[in-house]
């Protein structure tokens, strides 16, 4: 099953890099050029519906390294919708303990056109999108504790995923 949600990222990396470079789009450009292009505390302080607040503080970190070209400014959602198809993969076999619904499960992910537009969009779509599976994951793990994974260490995560998730405005 590793090997099938490894292969299927790939393919979804290579899917969502051929949009990365493609023109801005209003909603990008407005959110960099009112949010993303601001300091930090400046991003914090401004939560209003257009600003993703975590997102914007992540394009704000990758425009410091990498510039300001769309390529650039794009990375944080696409490395979190690369990150949605291995998750759905995990999502999908917690729920039924099947490789198959793991596998079409990241299959449907990785091929959905509204998520590599997502991937390819200076917005916090993607990484909406990534804690809307992370977040039962996580909470699966506090009301089920047959994992193996102690339970301080997921109530800690789940702390910072809600934590996250108010910024992420999940």
């Amino acid at each position: 099953m590793t090997a099938g949600v490894v292969g299927l990222t790939l393919l979804g990396a290579a899917v969502r890099w051929r949009f990365l470079d493609q023109p801005m789009r209003y909603d990008e450009a407005y959110n960099y050029l009112n949010f993303s292009s601001h300091s930090p505390g400046y991003i914090v302080t401004h939560y209003v519906p257009n600003n993703h607040v975590l997102h914007t503080l992540m394009v704000w970190a990758v425009s410091r390294v990498f510039g300001t070209t769309p390529a650039a400014l794009r990375l944080p959602a696409f490395v979190a919708g690369l990150l949605l198809i291995p998750a759905t993969a995990w999502f999908g076999w917690r729920l039924t303990r099947r490789r198959a619904v793991a596998l079409l499960s990241a299959l449907a992910v990785c091929r959905s056109s509204a998520l590599i537009e997502y991937a390819a969009n200076v917005r916090g779509y993607s990484l909406l999108r990534l804690s809307t599976v992370i977040v039962p994951l996580t909470s699966w793990s506090i009301f089920f504790p047959a994992l193996r994974i102690q339970r301080t260490i997921i109530l800690r995560l789940a702390a910072v995923r809600a934590l996250l998730a108010r910024w992420a405005k999940v």
